[in-house]
């Protein structure tokens, strides 16, 4: 066990901003569980490249923009210590982003408010403190980060 005692499920883990969140949740301490696609060629390399440190796979099944379905979880899970909640990203500069069209992707980038994508690791530092002590009172929630391009 890490010696934060804590562990985190990353749904799709293995590349992009999974990656970033399993990265910064492992430097925080935590043992980390990934999901991924069947057959996902790139997991051996991730994992080597990671040093192979206890990561546990499965088969990717969860609807990341289930709302309904973390709230569920987080109701009956939440007196047992474990904490669910959801981060809503933005569009980030990851590889899948990055390999839209030029203009296209320069339209995006028009509509964000903040006048750029959004970085992998931005968005891992506030799920490493969502998965930290000090967010332990925080269940059930939904954070956007998303350069200011949908406020609620």
């Amino acid at each position: 066990m890490s010696s934060s005692g804590r562990t985190a499920l990353v749904t799709g883990g293995n590349r992009g901003l999974g990656a970033a969140i399993a990265r910064a949740l492992d430097d925080a301490g935590h043992r980390v569980i990934i999901t991924h696609t069947p057959g996902n060629e790139k997991v051996a390399a991730w994992l080597e490249a990671q040093g192979a440190r206890g990561y546990r796979f499965t088969a990717y099944g969860v609807d990341v923009g289930d709302w309904e379905s973390t709230q569920a979880l987080a109701q009956e899970v939440a007196r047992r210590g474990v904490t669910v909640n959801t981060v809503s990203p933005g569009y980030l500069a990851t590889e899948m982003v990055m390999a839209v069209r030029d203009d296209v992707r320069q339209k995006i980038i028009d509509a964000i408010p903040v006048g750029r994508l959004g970085q992998p690791d931005e968005i891992a530092a506030l799920v490493a403190f969502i998965a930290s002590e000090a967010a332990a009172f925080m269940v059930g929630s939904n954070v956007a980060m998303n350069g200011g391009q949908h406020m609620d």
